[in-house]
């Protein structure tokens, strides 16, 4: 029997050919609906570096280009013999477009059927879900088929005085979604997880790698210490919500984060009512945040929301919100030190960023990327309560311990 060295995808997409062809030749597309970091110069000779979450890359250079016709990619793909060819023809289909993908060249060898097999599910899996980010749902179906802990999360945690052995690090849980698996298996505030599906979690890109190619239903092992004790449990994974419809409208937009950010102002409000400074200034433990903290934190990450909209805006991304960098933290805290300064400057920021998102350029409302970010914006809710609940649990640790002050 011979063995297949080449496979052809097809796929349509509810969108013209000149939009579709964007999604292929520029990073950030490339990062929506493919693969997890992407780098690609499009024409003849631009080099192509492609990486996705599960440990897989391909690294060449685009062979043949015609606008909005026609790409053709050589590349080298891990523990691959030697490199292999990709073409890729848009072609006009009605109001959409028909995307034909073949991927041929390969090496023959022991293995390879399964290995050809792997590759064209990950382009069969990439492209219907292009056709889902691009006709302007804005659903990522790696998202919204990626299952859920159902857990909220905090600082990495490491070490005796957090109840761990010597050497192990682990993620401290605040709380957890009402319904899901999480809750199911037992786990509470203050516990610590160290490892999901035989992955150590060391930083918060491991769930990443633990969750990979899992549904919701699915059950994996999971490890978690509590109050110096070792837990095994199964922790089975939930269903995501859908995704909110985002209005095409920036104005329409803006008005609902406006009304999101007033709901957090008040809540904070009365969170730090009658708050002390030497209570603010109480750290819970050492390697955790004291209520200033976590105040600076919040306006650093709405510094961090404003660049990341202006850089989409403009077709690229901001790949990481530096707003937990201990430098940073302490250089805002130098400058505005005390809970009334730190407050005024969050609610000026959100200030900026609903008139930010307001103003955004009409073009911009109409692509994938605009509805990408109104997805992250309304849920930002998520956070936003994280960091009120952690607030709220270190006052009372600083008036449990008989630090009030004045």
């Amino acid at each position: 029997m011979s063995i297949r060295t080449s496979f052809t995808v097809r796929q349509y997409v509810e969108a013209p050919p000149a939009d579709v062809f964007r999604a292929f030749t520029r990073s950030l597309p490339l990062r929506m609906w493919f693969c997890t970091d992407a780098h690609i110069d499009p024409g003849v000779g631009g080099h192509v570096y492609l990486r996705w979450a599960d440990g897989y890359y391909v690294a060449g250079e685009c062979t043949g280009f015609e606008q909005d016709k026609r790409i053709a990619l050589q590349w080298q793909g891990k523990d691959e013999l030697r490199p292999t060819d990709v073409a890729i023809v848009f072609s006009a289909d009605g109001s959409g477009t028909c995307i034909t993908v073949e991927h041929g060249n390969f090496a023959p060898g022991k293995g390879l059927a399964p290995y050809v097999d792997s590759l064209r599910q990950r382009w069969a899996e990439g492209l219907e879900n292009l056709a889902s980010v691009w006709a302007l749902t804005g659903i990522d179906l790696r998202l919204s088929r990626r299952p859920m802990l159902g857990i909220y999360l905090e600082q990495v945690r490491e070490g005796p005085e957090f109840g761990l052995p010597d050497g192990v690090r682990g993620i401290g849980v605040t709380g957890t979604l009402e319904g899901s698996g999480a809750e199911a298996c037992g786990l509470v505030r203050g516990d610590i997880i160290t490892g999901l599906n035989g992955v150590s979690l060391t930083q918060f890109s491991n769930f990443e790698v633990a969750m990979a190619g899992k549904r919701a239903g699915d059950t994996v092992p999971m490890t978690f210490f509590r109050a110096g004790e070792k837990n095994d449990v199964d922790l089975t994974f939930c269903s995501r919500p859908t995704p909110p419809e985002i209005p095409g409208n920036p104005a329409d937009l803006s008005n609902i984060i406006k009304e999101q950010y007033s709901r957090f102002a008040v809540e904070l409000s009365e969170i730090l009512a009658d708050i002390t400074d030497v209570e603010a200034g109480f750290r819970p433990a050492a390697n955790t945040w004291n209520v200033l903290e976590i105040l600076a934190h919040l306006v650093l990450f709405e510094r961090c929301f404003h660049q990341w909209i202006s850089m989409l805006a403009e077709g690229e991304e901001l790949l990481a919100f530096a707003a937990r960098v201990p430098a940073r933290v302490a250089g805002l805290l130098e400058r505005c030190p005390s809970i009334v300064g730190l407050s005024e400057e969050l609610r000026q920021l959100r200030i900026e960023t609903v008139h930010l998102i307001r103003e955004l350029p009409k073009d911009f409302s109409q692509s994938p990327e605009y509805v990408r970010m109104g997805q992250i914006m309304m849920g930002e809710e998520i956070h936003s309560i994280a960091h009120h609940e952690q607030v709220r649990r270190t006052i009372a640790a600083a008036r449990g311990e008989g630090i009030t002050g004045t």
